[in-house]
């Protein structure tokens, strides 16, 4: 909640975060970086986990959150990027690109999550898996060749839900994935 107020939340807000911050806690440095402006707290806790499988998926993290502030982090990410997980590699190239607006190496690894993804695979997941590269490609505001199938069917596919399993007013993860997909189509055609 503090971190949804940034500096609303006050200098009573931001010494509470400094104290989870200073303990380890990933979140509060994130809320503390929003609150105050202060990246340092969050890549301390970065470098200070304790094996490195933790401290690049931190990184990540952390780097998709500061953008340019998380520079010192960039070596981690990168090699995220040879994760074996296809969401693994996209949420880092997302990250990288967050930090240093690099196109060419991050979006045909993102667009390379949604092509190799098929829907039919795995339908019980809908299209949930498919929101961050979805989100990532829309903030890179491109949509390389290897995924516009992918982004097509993700957006004019039958409607499979009427509302969202949770009572929040939340969109359904199948409903705002065809509204990226039909978003990302409009903004490069």
């Amino acid at each position: 909640m503090l971190a949804a107020l940034g500096p609303a939340a006050g200098p009573g807000g931001a010494r509470a975060l400094r104290v989870r911050a200073e303990a380890g806690d990933l979140a509060a440095a994130l809320a503390l970086a929003r609150v105050t402006g202060e990246e340092r707290p969050a890549l301390e806790v970065v470098q200070a986990l304790p094996d490195a499988l933790s401290r690049r998926t931190a990184a990540v993290e952390v780097a998709a959150e500061l953008g340019p502030r998380a520079a010192q982090l960039l070596p981690l990410v990168e090699e995220r990027l040879k994760a074996p997980g296809l969401e693994s590699r996209a949420d880092a190239a997302a990250a990288i690109w967050r930090v240093t607006g690099r196109t060419h190496d991050t979006a045909p690894v993102v667009a390379d999550q949604l092509a190799r993804r098929s829907h039919a695979d795995r339908p019980y997941f809908g299209h949930q898996p498919h929101l961050g590269a979805l989100r990532a490609l829309t903030a890179l505001r491109l949509l390389p060749a290897a995924a516009r199938t992918a982004v097509e069917h993700i957006a004019f596919s039958p409607r499979r839900v009427v509302s969202s399993p949770l009572c929040d007013a939340t969109p359904h993860p199948d409903l705002e994935a065809r509204e990226l997909a039909r978003g990302l189509l409009a903004l490069t055609r």
